[in-house]
């Protein structure tokens, strides 16, 4: 079984989808991403319940888009 890396196919995450090329925003929106993901994961799992990864993928990209906009200026 191969290993790919979080938020990546085949990673333990959905891919993370943020639209834009720039490279370093990509890295910001990608750390985004998953510190978004690890929080929601750790906040659901508190709380007693077991992550939707689907939802919280969504969330965490909506925030990646963000932290990309932000970072290019946008």
């Amino acid at each position: 079984m191969s290993q790919h890396p979080e938020g990546e196919p085949g990673g333990p995450f959905p891919p993370m989808h943020v639209i834009g090329a720039d490279e370093a925003g990509l890295f910001i929106a990608r750390q985004a991403y998953l510190t978004a993901i690890r929080a929601g994961i750790e906040e659901v799992r508190e709380q007693g319940g077991e992550p939707d990864y689907d939802v919280l993928a969504q969330v965490a990209c909506d925030i990646a888009q963000e932290a990309y906009d932000s970072f290019c200026g946008r």
